[in-house]
């Protein structure tokens, strides 16, 4: 399952009667919990939940290391996962900076496309990727992206 956390649920209904479901109706009454379950992040969870219902997620095992360019500031570090087989990836880059990924590992080319976890859609990166040496891709807009490899079927 997927979880939303905001904050500590009972400050968020200090109005209300301290059970989650007994909602504040009072509409001079702030109610901070039904206010949080709208703000821009608890719409995010939907698009994790997207992103992951499209792919088998459940396949994929830790490859950081076919990151060749890792920063040494571990808020900015980028992770990688891949299946055995090789014909699917996922990386997360927090910072918007452009990674550099060692291809060699993949056994066919790749097709490739962002996603924007904050926004919830994909850009399509055009060109096929070859599976041979290192490849330096930059996300496409300022923030945080997923970058989704999948093999290219002949």
């Amino acid at each position: 399952g997927y979880t939303y956390g905001a904050g500590d649920v009972p400050p968020k209904i200090p109005q209300g009667s301290g059970a989650v479901w007994k909602w504040v109706t009072d509409p001079e009454k702030y109610d901070y919990w039904s206010k949080a379950i709208q703000w821009d992040s608890a719409f995010q969870m939907q698009y994790l939940h997207d992103f992951l219902a499209a792919i088998e997620w459940w396949r994929l095992e830790p490859a950081h290391e076919l990151v060749r360019n890792q920063p040494d500031d571990v808020m900015r570090r980028m992770v990688l996962a891949k299946t055995g087989a090789g014909d699917l990836a996922v990386a997360y880059l927090p910072n918007n900076e452009a990674i550099e990924i060692d291809v060699s590992a993949f056994p066919a080319p790749l097709k490739g496309r962002w996603f924007d976890p904050v926004q919830g859609g994909y850009t399509l990166i055009a060109d096929r990727i070859e599976n041979k040496g290192t490849r330096r891709l930059s996300p496409p807009a300022q923030g945080d992206w997923v970058l989704l490899f999948k093999k290219v079927e002949e």
